[in-house]
């Protein structure tokens, strides 16, 4: 049932999240069965599957999540994808993901939630906000005039925990001014 369903991906996330080496290999070895037979892995799974072979995945990884990525039909594998390009543990393919995420290889509507995927990865925290920063015209020129998507977007800089983190937010902040989003700032 349902209520099944949502335990298992939970468990299956929980035990990648914590390295398990057999719910990383399982999920490596899923993603290859994927690869050849999209069919072969349940839709229930294929977000933890995805996420966890992202985890520890490589070039060749990294690259096969793009290209499934463009070439799904259904929206839904597509975010499915997408988000597990933000869970890589590699910092040149969070980089690179940050960067894509201003180019045409992510809808307009789906960068806000890739940054901040990344920005969830206690490996792409800092690149992101620095990504932000660095690229801070693009988005308040794209996302600027208001909804939630500026607001998700600063409120990434929560999950900072040290003083330095603090000041630099305020200060940015302070010299851009970001009235769509001052509830969550």
């Amino acid at each position: 049932g349902p209520l099944d369903a949502l335990l298992r991906s939970t468990v299956l996330s929980a035990l990648g999240d914590y390295g398990d080496d057999d719910a990383m290999a399982e999920a490596k070895a899923r993603f290859a069965a994927y690869v050849d037979d999209a069919g072969s892995v349940h839709p229930d799974i294929r977000s933890v599957v995805f996420n966890l072979a992202a985890m520890r995945g490589d070039r060749a990884t990294y690259d096969t999540i793009w290209t499934l990525q463009k070439s799904s039909k259904l929206d839904e594998e597509k975010v499915r994808l997408l988000k597990s390009l933000t869970r890589f543990e590699r910092p040149e393919l969070l980089d690179e993901t940050l960067e894509r995420s201003l180019s045409e290889d992510v809808r307009v509507h789906e960068t806000i939630r890739v940054v901040v995927g990344v920005a969830s990865n206690r490996h792409g925290r800092d690149r992101a906000w620095e990504f932000v920063k660095a690229n801070w015209t693009e988005f308040d020129r794209r996302y600027g005039e208001g909804g939630f998507a500026l607001m998700n977007l600063v409120s990434m800089t929560s999950r900072f925990t040290t003083n330095d983190r603090l000041e630099d937010v305020e200060r940015f902040f302070s010299d851009h001014p970001t009235p769509a989003a001052n509830r969550t700032i």
